[in-house]
């Protein structure tokens, strides 16, 4: 049982981790769209295939890996928030700099 903790939190990172390459696409692909209707519909459509993503990945692994539920959820939404925050103060920086794309 020792080793669920770091099971737990190593399935958390790893899930979060692709969720992170996977938006970094989203956002590539967005900032080379042609014209803001198809950027906001490969946005939105980005994140809400994240959403996707990251909840059945958490699932899959709640129900077939000997993982401790509350540190695995834990994780992940600790690590989803900080990712928010993060890409929040780059969005702002790109914004005061002038260069976000359009």
């Amino acid at each position: 049982m020792e080793h669920s903790w770091w099971l737990s939190i190593g399935m958390g990172i790893g899930i979060v981790g692709v969720h992170a390459v996977v938006r970094v696409l989203a956002h590539y692909f967005a900032f080379s769209a042609s014209d803001q209707r198809q950027f906001l519909l490969l946005e939105l459509g980005g994140l809400g295939g994240r959403m996707v993503l990251v909840f059945g990945a958490v699932a899959l692994v709640g129900f077939f890996l000997p993982v401790r539920i509350a540190v695995f959820v834990s994780t992940v939404i600790v690590l989803l928030i900080l990712s928010v925050i993060v890409e929040t103060f780059l969005i702002a920086r790109r914004m005061d700099r002038g260069t976000l794309g359009f």
